[in-house]
């Protein structure tokens, strides 16, 4: 035995990112900005954004949150599928979003910055670095894994906002992390 595959239909130009949160699947489209919500085969439309591009999601206190592109926007979706403008972020693009401990991390471009968001929208810069964007979020021991585009370094960013680069990768982008 293993596991089957069905193939569903979405209609979408492009699919930028999906997360899983309580048994539903988000999925954040381009060139449209829609998100969308997947249970079993069924897709429906939740909201579709002032953007071009749904980036990057990440599941906090019962609150969805979708970072988009090109005008830095960060939206909520509450349970029900409410959604409001969050934040906007003194960025373009919103490429990976983390919730750790209270706090929305938003890796941003073209100027490189960590934001920290608290849970009113309250947005600070926790880290800015020398590259063009971070592309990717993931937890590290007492704070965050970042990667960068256009080195292609991997950051750990602690709570606190000291930074130090953990690798020098060959290529562009370090656009993942798990």
């Amino acid at each position: 035995a293993g596991y089957a595959a069905t193939q569903v239909k979405i209609d979408a130009a492009a699919v930028w990112c999906a997360l899983e949160a309580e048994g539903t699947v988000y999925l954040g489209t381009g060139d449209d900005g829609r998100l969308l919500a997947m249970s079993g085969n069924r897709v429906r439309e939740i909201a579709r954004f002032d953007a071009v591009m749904v980036t990057s999601l990440a599941w906090g206190a019962g609150v969805l949150y979708a970072g988009t592109m090109p005008k830095g926007l960060v939206y909520a979706i509450d349970r029900k599928g409410r959604w409001r403008e969050f934040t906007r972020l003194a960025a373009e693009h919103v490429w990976a979003l983390h919730w750790d401990r209270g706090v929305l991390y938003a890796a941003t471009g073209p100027n490189g910055k960590l934001f920290a968001i608290d849970s009113s929208g309250k947005s600070r810069v926790h880290h800015d670095s020398d590259e063009k964007h971070l592309l990717s979020l993931a937890p590290a021991p007492g704070g965050l894994y970042v990667g960068s585009g256009d080195g292609a370094i991997l950051y750990r960013v602690d709570r606190g906002g000291g930074a130090f680069a953990v690798r020098d990768f060959d290529g562009d982008e370090l656009r993942a992390l798990s």
